[in-house]
């Protein structure tokens, strides 16, 4: 094998057995396969006429992955299945050439994962390109990116970080253009031929040759962990019937973030940062394994809509505001005003939207030194505090983790003296001033606004924010940390700028600890909060369930861990304890073995009690298979708790080293979020659920590692989207119009 290595598009790792292949294998994992794969979860269409439902557009995050630092990417649109009678319900579909639906994923048996057919035809796909299946290179959004020459590519040549007003990025000053004279400075690159050479491969000539007889190269870089986010503009009346008039945000490790029209698949800009156009020299030559990172982190949107008609009309005050962060890309945030000039009435029509650059958050500024790699995606909201006149107000803001400390790379939280991440940040929306941040009491050179001495570890997870009160503001943050510390804060509206005041952070449990290996579980993902009212299985009827799972998400291969989900009891709900909490694993009830569900009314009459006794605060479900691990965040709808997890190949079965199964097994859990039994019959899903073994908690999804759940929400019901697979949620549909008077006039898109 050894021999293959000259070959310049591989390389070989020594290793005799099943068990020392595995420690090579997590490192060239991606570089064995050159098959299509989506991790990031899919963006749904909203029904702009009806905005309880999502419309029928799916557009999937593909990339191909490659042993070279730069991946091609692409998005591609199907059309997801609404017509019980003609198709299954929620089913990914695609028309074929006589405008028939067919359905566009299929199992491959000799791998057991689904993929999209070799048939399947994306909705934006040109006829020369059809059928463009799984081939990352061919059709969708990679096809519709303009000629080098037109398309619109900009970064911030500024040094204000937070500018006033806005600054354009079309302006020339702003331009990836070789008529640009800072872009000597931003690529580090004096030499004028070698540096046009490399705007010009930047926007998207293949000056390196790397296609046979093209002049073009692909133009996209891998969305790896970036959904897209879809967000509504306007109505096209003019179309039959009408469309949205919809464009798609999404970020590429290319270094860029870009928008999509969602109707057609056009590129219509892409921003790189500065701070990684000196980077695009390595991705132009792309020699060398080291992976690249850029802007990979997930959008969020602020949408300032304020008839609530779904149409942004500037000229009413009304706007829309986006951030991301960059997550293995590097340590900052970045926002765009991404208002149209006036209101869109075209959905094919592109260039409407002109961005413009708010701020950049980064690790290098003052108050923000603790920030790590920005994996937290900041969440939009509006919070109520006191400004300088001491009137309670309403302010936006965006709220985020600390990040990912690198440090913990093949570390645990506990075992090492983390730097980075440790804290929880509250900047202003539009500004990007810091408002308030907490972290432990070893910060320097500035000490946090509220300092809290356990607040040690890095936080790399999406933050749970919401109205505990009803009143419109946020005002509950729950998160764990990379030690497993879950942490709860309350907003005061005597909060300032910088000055705590009545703010309570505290910590609820701690859920992981040095005593064996298999309790050193890791939190990347968020808590789902449900506000309960339960006298069946609680002894305090009335509380906050914060509900999550464990899981290293940073290495999908190790098994050392037994991760576990957890539903842990806030028996205060309304605000935090003077005395802390001191909640322990001793006071959550192991139901692993689904003993509410058994056959025998004694078992199932104890297991009801173990729930409802005095001292319990919650339960837990063992993952038990081998390396079983939460990857992702979780849902309940209707009192059901919907997650997905991954367990890679269990080595120890392993006869023959070279059989290695790369694929591994993802699974789609549904439980009961009072007792964590079986909620769905998945070999029958119109079959009742009586009794149930463990086993019947979860659906086998096949190989490969799952995206997050997203739920499809339809007339004719709901189901369950992850990745290329679809599932029924069997959640009645008994929604219905209600009205309140709102004080919020803001709407926070997340895909």
């Amino acid at each position: 094998m050894s021999d293959l290595k000259t070959n310049e598009e591989g390389h070989y790792v020594t290793a005799s057995n099943a068990s020392t292949l595995i420690d090579a294998f997590e490192t060239i994992l991606r570089t064995v396969s050159n098959e299509t794969a989506t991790f990031a979860a899919p963006a749904l269409s909203i029904n702009t006429f009806n905005r309880f439902y999502n419309g029928n557009d799916i557009y999937l995050a593909l990339f191909t992955p490659s042993v070279r630092p730069l991946w091609n990417g692409n998005i591609k649109n199907f059309k997801i299945c609404d017509d019980p009678d003609a198709c299954t319900l929620g089913e990914i579909m695609y028309e074929d050439a006589s405008n028939t639906l067919q359905i566009a994923t299929e199992m491959q048996l000799d791998k057991n994962k689904r993929v999209l057919k070799d048939t399947a035809i994306s909705n934006w796909t040109l006829s020369a390109d059809s059928p463009d299946g799984d081939i990352v290179t061919l059709g969708g959004a990679g096809s519709k990116v303009p000629v080098p020459n037109s398309r619109n590519v900009y970064t911030y040549t500024g040094t204000d970080e937070s500018p006033t007003p806005y600054v354009a990025l079309n302006a020339d000053a702003h331009k990836v253009v070789t008529t640009n004279t800072s872009m000597a400075t931003l690529t580090g690159i004096a030499d004028a031929t070698e540096r046009n050479n490399l705007i010009a491969w930047i926007r998207g000539e293949d000056v390196e040759n790397t296609i046979e007889n093209a002049t073009e190269r692909w133009r996209i870089g891998d969305p790896l962990h970036s959904s897209p986010l879809a967000i509504n503009f306007g109505i096209d009346t003019t179309l039959t019937p009408n469309e949205a008039v919809a464009k798609l945000i999404v970020g590429t490790n290319d270094g860029g973030v870009r928008m999509i029209n969602a109707y057609n698949g056009a590129e219509e800009w892409l921003f790189i940062p500065k701070e990684l156009m000196d980077d695009q020299n390595q991705l132009r030559i792309n020699s060398g394994t080291s992976r690249f990172y850029g802007i990979d982190g997930v959008p969020a949107a602020l949408v300032h809509d304020v008839d609530k008609d779904g149409i942004i009309e500037p000229a009413s005050n009304e706007y829309v505001h986006m951030y991301i962060g960059m997550r293995r890309g590097g340590s900052s945030y970045y926002a765009l005003d991404i208002t149209p000039g006036s209101t869109i009435t075209s959905a094919a029509l592109t260039n409407q939207i002109n961005p413009k650059f708010m701020w950049r958050i980064g690790a290098d500024q003052t108050g923000f030194e603790r920030l790590g790699q920005t994996w937290s995606r900041p969440v939009p909201t509006s919070i109520l505090m006191t400004n300088a006149s001491d009137v309670v107000e309403a302010r936006e803001v965006v709220i985020f983790g600390g990040g990912y400390d690198t440090a913990l790379d093949g570390q645990f939280a506990l075992d090492t003296t983390g730097t980075k991440g440790n804290a929880i940040y509250i900047a202003d929306a539009k500004t990007g001033e810091l408002i308030w941040w907490a972290s432990s009491s070893n910060v320097s050179p500035v000490i946090a606004t509220k300092v809290v001495t356990d607040m040690k570890y890095a936080i790399p997870s999406d933050l749970s924010v919401f109205d505990s009160d009803g009143d419109g503001y946020s005002d509950r943050i729950y998160v764990a940390d990379m030690a497993g510390q879950v942490w709860r804060v309350d907003l005061a509206s005597d909060m300032k700028t910088g000055i705590n005041n009545s703010t309570k952070v505290a910590k609820l449990v701690a859920l992981s600890d040095t005593v064996a290996a298999a309790n050193k579980r890791r939190f990347f993902y968020p808590p789902d909060i449900i506000q309960m009212i339960d006298h069946n299985f609680s002894s305090e009827p009335r509380y906050d369930l914060v509900i999550l799972a464990s899981g290293d998400r940073a290495r999908p291969l190790h098994t050392a861990e037994t991760d576990r989900i957890f539903a842990i009891r806030d028996y205060f709900p309304d605000s935090i304890p003077d005395t802390g909490y001191g909640v322990l694993l001793a006071d959550l009830v192991n139901v692993t073995a689904n003993d509410i569900q058994s056959d025998n009314e004694t078992t199932r009459n104890n297991a009801t009690a173990a729930l409802k006794a005095d001292s319990k605060r919650g339960w837990y479900i063992d993952l038990e298979d081998t390396g079983e691990k939460g990857i992702s965040k979780g849902i309940t709808l209707d009192n059901k708790y919907f997650l997905t997890t991954f367990t890679p190949t269990d080595t120890s079965t392993i006869t023959d080293a070279c059989k290695l199964n790369s694929e591994g097994e993802g699974r789609l859990y549904g439980i009961s979020i009072l007792h964590g039994g079986s909620v769905i019959n998945w070999e029958d899903s119109d079959a009742p659920v009586d009794t149930a073994t463990k086993d019947k908690r979860y659906l086998k999804l096949g190989g490969g590692i799952p995206s997050e759940v997203v739920p499809v929400f339809q007339k004719e019901g709901v189901t369950l989207i992850t990745g290329l697979h679809s599932a029924p949620a069997n959640i009645p549909d008994t929604r219905y119009r209600t009205y309140w008077s709102e004080t919020d006039e803001e709407v926070v898109l997340t895909p």
